[in-house]
């Protein structure tokens, strides 16, 4: 199954294109970010990263990534929208 922790990687590693920057960024260990990676392509059957001296996606790697993105965007919103809902205490709504 494909992780939400995995898709946050994707994501970083396209943004920093590098495992160590990636890792610094995410509070990881390079080989964790790689390791995950790597299971994330074993998961999804297509290799999503070319390594070499740079990082970079495979055009399947940039079409996940590009959904990873919108999933993520989509978990901001509605955790910013819930923790807006917890904080009203009381007012009026006037339904017209």
């Amino acid at each position: 199954m494909v992780t939400l922790r995995q898709l946050h990687a994707l994501a970083t590693l396209a943004n920093t294109g590098s495992f160590t920057a990636t890792a610094d960024a995410l509070a990881l260990t390079q080989s964790a970010v790689s390791v995950m990676i790597k299971e994330l392509e074993q998961q999804v059957g297509v290799v999503l990263v070319e390594r070499g001296r740079t990082v970079r996606l495979t055009a399947a790697g940039k079409t996940l990534c590009e959904t990873a993105n919108r999933v993520l965007a989509d978990i901001h919103r509605t955790v910013a929208g819930l923790r807006s809902v917890g904080e009203l205490q009381g007012g009026r709504i006037r339904v017209a």
